[in-house]
């Protein structure tokens, strides 16, 4: 057994690594474990425990079966799955370094699809920790930026007590957090909750962020589900799931991965500062005070992510739910689209100590009263329009389509959309004639 390193280190341990070498009659990707000198009969690019080569399973790290699909009830840009019964068996296997050491207790839902959660006991001390596996052999990991993560106070992110890399995956064993995330949290104590709660979350995550962008570090991926809670009286938060953080210095990213929902406009092209926590933590702060989020429905459903990415790139975030005067000023302030003229730290602690910071106009609506301001946009084939004629020009090139819609069960929100803008009694006789090129002639 090889020597844990300390913790908040990263190392290769290939040099640790037993021999293995390919058998000559079996497929590309399995391995011969020259210790018995007997092959294996995984399957290609599949993991075969040394200790009982009968049981094989998929490479360390990745699933035992297909990824479930987003299901309803989770933002637009996650993958998880609620809806499967629990399985007496983990759907991941614990590489052999921690499989010597720790007992997997349970899967754990993971918020990014960048590494899979295991809920782990060690048989040495008796401790509950959460094991991180890194997807796919030779993950793009930047270590620099996981060194600077893991060198943070630890009173403002989960504690990383050791991580490796074994044979090509990159691994984390990660401190357990037994209250949950403030999504739990809320879940617990109502859904909108009290503004001096919120209160205390802004001023623990106004530090926090202080912290990380000092050290140039960007989350890039601020959400409730991410941000857990370690005491409750005092509320005591921390961050996780660093695995889409970035070093501010290098300005742009060339992945646009993120959590569309809570994601800040220019995330759309990539671009990376600090500017875009703040953003997201303000959609954050109006979910907890509206209690839903601003893209979800009454009944908890998701817009689909292609109106959410139009609606972030061409109006203000609705402030519904949110009464308080100061409150929905400090929203306003960091929900600025424009990340230039966003607000950041100064502003918060000016506003935290009574102040009234001024708040950029959005320059998208500014003096703009029209209905085409105010509907939301209509999604057709993959693409969100603004106005009828827009819709109707889209829907001429894509007559099979148009006419799942217009002659289907979506006409009713079709003609709800037209009517934002002013009653159409040409559309209303051509939908009753169930005639598909008049519809689409009464939109222009």
């Amino acid at each position: 057994m090889t020597t844990a390193p300390p913790p908040a280190t990263i190392r290769d341990s290939s040099e640790d690594e037993p021999e293995q070498r390919r058998h000559g009659n079996r497929a590309p990707g399995t391995f011969v474990d020259t210790a018995s000198r007997a092959p294996l009969a995984a399957a290609p690019g599949t993991f075969v425990d040394p200790a009982d080569p009968a049981r094989h399973g998929p490479a360390p790290g990745t699933f035992m079966d297909t990824p479930a699909p987003r299901v309803p009830g989770s933002p637009p840009g996650t993958v998880v799955d609620r809806t499967a019964a629990p399985a007496p068996a983990s759907r991941v296997n614990l590489l052999p370094p921690l499989a010597e050491r720790y007992d997997i207790e349970q899967d754990l839902e993971a918020a990014g699809g960048e590494a899979d959660l295991l809920l782990c006991r060690e048989r040495a001390s008796g401790e509950r920790r959460v094991v991180k596996l890194f997807r796919g052999r030779q993950a793009r990991i930047d270590t620099a930026m996981h060194e600077r993560v893991h060198r943070a106070d630890p009173a403002h992110v989960v504690r990383v007590y050791e991580a490796d890399n074994f044979q090509g995956y990159w691994w984390e064993v990660q401190e357990f957090v037994e209250l949950g995330s403030l999504d739990d949290l809320a879940a617990r104590e109502g859904r909108a909750l009290p503004l001096g709660l919120v209160r205390e979350v802004l001023v623990e995550m106004l530090t926090a962020l202080e912290h990380f962008h000092t050290l140039d570090v960007v989350h890039r991926d601020i959400k409730p589900s991410n941000i857990l809670v370690r005491a409750r009286q005092p509320l005591d938060l921390v961050l996780a799931d660093f695995g889409l953080a970035v070093v501010l210095a290098s300005q742009k990213m060339r992945s646009s991965s993120r959590t569309s929902a809570y994601a800040a406009p220019e995330a759309a092209w990539g671009g990376v500062t600090a500017a875009r926590d703040w953003w997201s933590l303000g959609i954050t702060l109006l979910e907890l005070i509206a209690g839903r989020h601003p893209f979800q429905t009454e009944d908890g459903s998701w817009f689909e992510e292609v109106q959410i990415n139009a609606e972030i790139a061409t109006r203000p975030i609705p402030l519904d739910g949110v009464d308080d005067g100061r409150w929905r000023h400090l929203l306003r302030g960091l929900l600025t689209r424009n990340p230039d003229l966003r607000w950041g730290p100064a502003q918060i602690h000016e506003w935290l100590a009574g102040g009234t910071p001024s708040v950029a106009e959005d320059e998208t609506t500014s003096g703009d009263t029209s209905a085409t301001a105010r509907a939301r946009p209509f999604v057709f084939a993959g693409r969100s329009h603004t106005t009828p004629a827009s819709l109707a020009q889209h829907m001429s090139q894509e007559w099979k389509q148009a006419a799942s819609i217009i002659l289907g069960r979506d006409i009713d929100e079709l003609e709800d959309w037209v009517h934002t803008f002013s009653p159409s009694p040409q559309l209303q006789r051509a939908i009753e004639a169930s005639d598909l090129r008049k519809c689409v002639v009464s939109l222009s």
